[in-house]
């Protein structure tokens, strides 16, 4: 299980781009934007949309991310002719019955609430990744005052 609350989006975007690499393995994939001139196609990008912590029990919270990834065939949609919506749609089969799962640390997570659409040319697949994350522990002001002397005789 990850340690704390060190959850972060780059944590998120980077599982989902390691399985994508493992799935796609001749595909490029980005978490960040970059120039359009250095893009490479076909790519898929890969974007963290939301967090959100839920249900606290104990010291323990379910960390939930909604993220999304983008795949682009081509710069310009309008320069395939008809095969364009059919690979789309092969990559979006692809993506839904072998993206179930990431593995986060050591800890494989499954991917909910797992769907595409097709817009203008562009893949989106959407994902709902949970977590459950440690609660870092809060020192009172004694605590942190506390502190211990050994003494020899």
């Amino acid at each position: 299980m990850p340690d704390q609350y060190e959850l972060i989006a780059t944590s998120v975007t980077s599982a989902l781009g390691i399985r994508l690499r493992e799935i796609f393995p001749s595909v490029t994939w980005y978490r960040e934007t970059i120039p359009a001139q250095l893009l490479v196609y076909p790519h898929f990008f890969v974007t963290q949309l939301s967090v959100n912590a839920t249900y606290e029990r104990r010291n323990y919270r379910i960390i939930d991310y909604l993220a999304t990834i983008r795949y682009r065939e081509v710069a310009d949609p309008s320069s395939i002719t008809g095969s364009l919506q059919e690979r789309l749609d092969d990559t979006g089969i692809k993506l839904l019955s072998e993206l179930e799962s990431i593995t986060w640390g050591d800890m494989p997570v499954t991917l909910r609430d797992r769907y595409t659409e097709k817009v203008e040319g562009v893949l989106h697949f959407f994902c709902n990744v949970s977590v459950m994350a440690k609660k870092p522990i809060e020192l009172g002001p004694l605590q942190e005052q506390l502190s211990t002397s050994i003494n020899r005789r």
